[in-house]
């Protein structure tokens, strides 16, 4: 057996691990031989399973190593796959009431962090800049953000706020059956052909644009998350700190395969999910939600102002990363995988 852990520190929701709702929706999915559950922590135990974990391959690919499937061979499968999320979606799809939406547990991995996580990480947080300014958390969420010459429409401060309003759990919703946190290193590949998802934590019942969020900030944008110190010997940054001003200029740009994987979910998940939603008149506050959750991935998942994880210059990247997913033009940029001004755009949000 293996078992993987859960604990969230003042977690307001009372059960995880809903495997045998993503069974019963067609989702194909390793079930726990057993649970303990706990307030705040919960383990699961699982059969061994001898298939690769996608995280890996698509570790191993970008980096030239030998590799158990091909680039092509694995973006077809990421396509494959889109198309079925979006029949579990459809074939699920329900209007919840704010009672019901309240309780799904992906929302402690946005909107409780939020309002929970947030002063932890970052209430006494300092990040330097190049120019050997310090940024207190009150500057970073006041100024006006400036990134690779592209003025923010929204500063720090006005996404939090916003975030807090657009993610509120306590609203109605057209919702789905979802895995809630399916990035690469909670599948396995089957048979060279298959997703199994694992570890579903944060399964059950939720809008479907919070189901796509973590797969696809953290299977495109996030490798600096992962690997810092190799993403800060990589990168370049630099920042300036002026009054009510932040001015940061990095150079980055995705791997071929992170790029096609944001393609595909483009084109392939995000464009007809949207199209289905707004039919079905489930976007009442347009792709917001989207948005703000990539922010809440880039922000909370980790403390970028912990630098005995961090190099400042990662840390930066991940606060800069933050604003630009905020003020992210989604509804623009998603359903135009093949203009200059959207691979410019997406470019900017990567790493």
């Amino acid at each position: 057996m293996f078992f993987k852990s859960h604990i969230e520190p003042n977690g307001a929701i009372d059960e995880y691990y809903n495997t045998t709702i993503l069974l019963d929706a067609g989702y194909n999915v390793v079930l726990p031989l057993h649970v303990v559950r706990e307030p705040t922590r919960q383990i699961a135990f699982y059969p061994k399973v001898l298939w690769p974990v996608i995280f890996d391959l698509a570790r191993q690919i970008e980096r030239g190593e030998p590799s158990d499937i091909a680039a092509s061979k694995m973006l077809d499968v990421e396509k494959a796959e889109c198309g079925r999320l979006l029949g579990i979606y459809r074939s699920t799809a329900l209007r919840s009431s704010p009672e019901v939406n309240a309780k799904a547990p992906v929302h402690q991995l946005f909107w409780h962090r939020l309002v929970n996580r947030f002063q932890r990480f970052y209430g006494s947080a300092e990040l330097t800049a190049t120019d050997g300014q310090i940024a207190a958390m009150p500057q970073l969420l006041a100024a006006d953000w400036t990134i690779n010459s592209v003025e923010q429409p929204r500063t720090l401060g006005q996404l939090m706020n916003e975030a807090q309003r657009v993610l509120d759990p306590e609203q109605p919703a057209l919702t789905a059956i979802g895995h809630g946190d399916a990035h690469y290193g909670n599948v396995f590949l089957e048979s060279q052909k298959d997703f199994l998802y694992f570890d579903p934590a944060f399964a059950g019942r939720h809008s479907p644009l919070l189901d796509v969020a973590k797969p696809l900030f953290h299977n495109v944008f996030a490798q600096w998350m992962y690997f810092p110190k190799e993403s800060d010997a990589e990168g370049s940054m630099a920042v300036n700190v002026g009054e009510g001003h932040i001015d940061v200029e990095y150079s980055s740009s995705l791997p071929p395969l992170r790029q096609g994987i944001l393609d595909i979910k483009r084109g392939s998940l995000i464009q007809p999910l949207a199209a289905w939603l707004e039919d079905e008149g489930g976007l009442t506050s347009g792709l917001r939600p989207l948005e703000l959750a990539l922010m809440c991935c880039s922000l909370l998942t980790m403390n970028l102002a912990d630098k005995s994880r961090f190099p400042g210059s990662v840390g930066w990247f991940g606060m800069a990363l933050a604003v630009q997913m905020g003020n992210w033009d989604v509804e623009q940029v998603l359903p135009s995988p093949d203009t200059d001004r959207a691979a410019s755009l997406l470019s900017r949000g990567s790493n």
